[in-house]
Parts: structure tokens; sequence; C-alpha cells
């Protein structure tokens, strides 16, 4: 069995998923193949779409393209990334790995990859096609996060990402562009989070597909408890702190919910007394400014990209917290739990899946920045089920979320849709 998979990007949160689960599968004797438009990983199942220099030149300037197209439609420039209007995208059909794979897989395939014309094109191939949905794109008008927006569950228009919004607007173009190119596609869609194929069932789009939920996996061997004191020492932390990790992707997007980790901390300094002495732990891209005026300490790793490093500020955290009010199956908090680090989070998307209340972490209610302090204080003050907490986050990904796990709910899908 062959599959491809097609990923915009060597990085970010769908490309660590997607090479985590071709890691499972290569396990697994299933030959799998990661290609992604732009991106320089030397990662042995990862490789560019396009060898020539020239090519991969010419097929980067479709991101360009892509964003100029959508310049005139924009609200703001704070959204100008949460939109994709898939106009611009490259022949995927005309590649050997593509023409010779059994399966096609897509991934996230924004951002200058896969126009819906490029899409529509795959048809020549005749070959099934299965989506994991990393975020909700595929089934709205051309936004990757709602915001509590529930237009998707019909035609879409009327978007608050755009400047002119009508029920003929853009989003309902896309919305209707889409409406035609799925059906002409043999299409077989996964989401990580059951929240998620629930949202995907509600919508217009996929509301009559069969939606499979297979979670991403995690390399549990690569991601496990090591010594806290060992992991303060590395990353010179201080060893008698009640430590608070937040990973930071940005901390401008709105739905990443820095406002309420600020309001949270706000709280927590009135009620500190309880804990001993909480400090701040950042990593990722994140406003240096913003994370100084905080009324607390904080340490600032900056942007992490070796695993071990990354590894080391989980196992050196008391708590990893994540304000976030949309996510579909986030991977911090899968790695934070593997290395058996409670979560503190809100009730938002599929975490609740991952964190039951009080068992593996606190989950607050939306947007409740009061209830995130007191989640916090509940996690670090009872040592006795503080330890439960963490061992139950550890075995709950090895339950769920291994590579052997994971690899063999997929390479049975798989085999059931080459078998029909």
């Amino acid at each position: 069995m062959k599959v491809v998979f097609l990923n915009t990007y060597d990085r970010g949160g769908g490309a660590i998923a997607a090479l985590r689960l071709a890691e499972a599968l290569d396990t697994l004797a299933v030959g799998v193949k990661v290609l992604v438009n732009k991106g320089a990983s030397t990662h042995p199942l990862m490789e560019n779409i396009d060898k020539s220099e020239w090519r991969q030149f010419r097929n980067s300037l479709n991101f360009y393209a892509e964003r100029l197209s959508f310049l005139p439609y924009e609200e703001s420039k704070e959204i100008r990334f949460l939109f994709s209007p898939a106009n611009f995208g490259v022949e995927v059909h005309k590649i050997k790995e593509v023409q010779d794979a059994d399966i096609i897989h897509l991934h996230w395939v924004n951002q200058g990859l896969l126009s819906h014309k490029t899409m529509a094109k795959l048809t020549k191939l005749n070959k099934p096609i299965v989506w994991t949905l990393h975020d909700k794109w595929a089934f709205t008008g051309g936004c990757h996060i709602t915001n509590e927006c529930t237009n998707f569950y019909d035609q879409c228009g009327n978007c608050w990402y755009l400047k002119n919004s009508n029920p003929k607007d853009l989003s309902h173009k896309i919305w209707k562009k889409k409406s035609e190119v799925y059906p002409k596609l043999d299409l077989h869609f996964v989401t990580p989070s059951k929240f998620q194929r629930s949202e995907a069932h509600k919508s217009s789009l996929l509301r009559d597909y069969d939606i499979a939920q297979i979670p991403n996996p995690l390399d549990v061997n690569q991601f496990r408890p090591r010594s806290k004191e060992q992991a303060r020492t590395i990353l010179n932390l201080p060893p008698d702190k009640d430590l608070i990790l937040f990973g930071a992707l940005n901390t401008k997007d709105r739905h990443k919910g820095f406002v309420y980790l600020k309001e949270c901390i706000d709280i927590l300094k009135k009620y500190d007394h309880t804990l001993n002495d909480p400090e701040l732990v950042v990593f990722g891209k994140a406003n240096e400014e913003e994370l100084n005026a905080l009324p607390l300490k904080v340490h600032y790793l900056g942007v992490l990209s070796d695993v071990k490093t990354i590894n080391w500020a989980y196992n050196a955290a008391d708590i990893f917290i994540t304000p976030s009010l949309e996510d579909n199956l986030p991977n911090m908090v899968m790695e934070a739990m593997a290395c058996a680090t409670p979560i503190v989070a809100f009730r938002t998307g599929g975490i609740p899946e991952m964190v039951e209340h009080l068992k593996e972490g606190y989950i607050a209610p939306q947007k409740n920045s009061e209830a995130l302090a007191r989640g916090i204080i509940e996690v670090l003050r009872d040592k006795t089920n503080y330890e439960a907490m963490a061992q139950s986050a550890r075995k709950k990904v090895l339950n769920l979320y291994s590579y052997t796990n994971v690899g063999h709910q997929y390479k049975a899908l798989y085999e059931k849709i080459l078998d029909r």
C-alpha cells in the first residue's frame, strides 16, 4: 500500500501531526511519503513537492498571490491568515508520487498548495482521497476558525472576516465552489476530535459524508516524564517555585485567548499566598513587552525547535495552561500530558475529550478567567491529587494517542477504502 501525504509546510501544527502519522504508519510497513510545498526538512519521510529550485520558487509565489487576491476583501490585517480563498495552487495531479499512490491523503493544504481548480484536477487520477481536517476550512466558506459563527451550517455569506459582507459575498462564492468540486472527488474525511466531527456534520458541505474520527498520534517514547529537578537545571529555571507553562503560537491571535491569560494572572496574584510563588514560563512566538507587563515573573524561552528542549520545558512545569477559545485536538496539550504535566484550559473544542475535569487537569467555563485562576490553585494546592492527575494524564496518552494505536486505525481505514 502506497500513501502520499500533502501538506503546505514542513512545520506548524498540521505538519507535525502529518509527520507523526507518517512515522506511525511507517512502523506498520505502510509505504508513506509526506510532500510539502514549502520547507527544507531533512526528515527521511518528507520531501519538497518539486526538486527543482526554480519550480520551488514558482510554487512559493502562490502564497503571495493568495494573500494579494484576498487583500481587497479582508476586514483587517489581524485576520489575514485566518481566511483562505484558495485561488492559487500547484497541479499536484502531475506529480509522480501522487500518481503512483494508492491513496492521496490531504492535511493542511492552504496558502498556495491546493486551489479549488487544482483540487478538481485530482479527479483525473481516479484515486481515493483521505482528508484529515486540522481546522474548519474544508467545510466553511474560507475561514479556518469560525469564532462561534454558524453560517457554515447553511451556505456561508455575511462573513464577519470580510470588509463588505453580504449574503452573496466571497465566503458564499467559495462555499459554492466547494459544493461543486467535492462531489466529483472520492473524498473520505477524518477529524482528530469528536468535537470537530460534530461541527463537520453540522455543515452544509459535509453533513452527508461518513466522517471518521481518529486522533493525532504522539511518540510516547519521545515525549515522556523526566526529572523535574534536572529539567529546571537545564533550562535555568528556579527549583523551588510553582511554574506555569504557556506555549504561545502567537499572542496576537484572538482565538488563542492571551487576554484571558492576563486576566487569570491578575486574579491569581490575589491568591498566590496559597501557592509557592508562582511564575510563568513561556515558549513560542510571543511579544516580550506584553510578557514583561504581566504581574508575575516570566521566563521566556523563545521559539523552541529542538524536541529535547521542548520535552524539558513540559517536564520543568507544574502545569500547562492553554486559554485558547477554539481548538481541535492541540498537539501541545497532548505533549504536556505525555510528560505527566496536568492541564488547565477552557472547555473548548476537543480539549475536554483529552482532559477530564479534575482527572487530568482542570477545565474552566469558556472565557471565565476567574475559573482559570481557580483551576491553577485547585490543581497545585492538593499534592496528593496532583500526582494522581499527572499519572492519569500520561496514562491517557498511552492508551489513546500512541503511534501503535492511531497508526492501526488509519491503516484499517485505508484498507476499508481500498477493499470497497
